[in-house]
């Protein structure tokens, strides 16, 4: 492995984002690299200040509970179904015998609200 290998690996290394043949490359070339050690570190620390530059906020009493409660009340997906091929364009597109699946999900828009919280609990 490479000084630009790992340079350009940093962030991932850092983030314990590599998968392990990746990681044990950049381990294996750090315990002989001083520079790269140092990108490393310097990297680490850079993680750390982003972690603890917002204020840290816990989630209101039940919170956790609440989601929970709300996910679990959710209607559960539909089996796909079969619906029947009318136009040529669509028995273009590989069908079984003359059906397409299409697979009909119920709309969670509750999904972009949780995920918009956790991010700003995060920061």
């Amino acid at each position: 492995m490479s000084c630009e290998h790992v340079a350009a690996n940093a962030a991932e290394f850092t983030l314990g984002l590599l998968d392990g043949p990746a990681r044990a490359g950049v381990v294996d070339h750090l315990a002989q690299c001083a520079a790269c050690r140092r990108l490393i570190e310097a990297e680490a620390a850079q993680l750390d200040q982003l972690l603890t530059a917002g204020p840290m906020l816990e989630p209101p009493t039940g919170f956790e509970g609440r989601v929970l409660e709300r996910i679990a009340q959710e209607p559960q997906p539909v089996e796909p179904q079969l619906v029947p091929v009318r136009s040529r364009a669509a028995v273009a597109a590989p069908t079984t015998m003359g059906y397409i699946t299409a697979a009909r999900r119920p709309a969670r828009p509750w999904v972009r609200r949780v995920a918009a919280l956790a991010a700003a609990v995060v920061l």
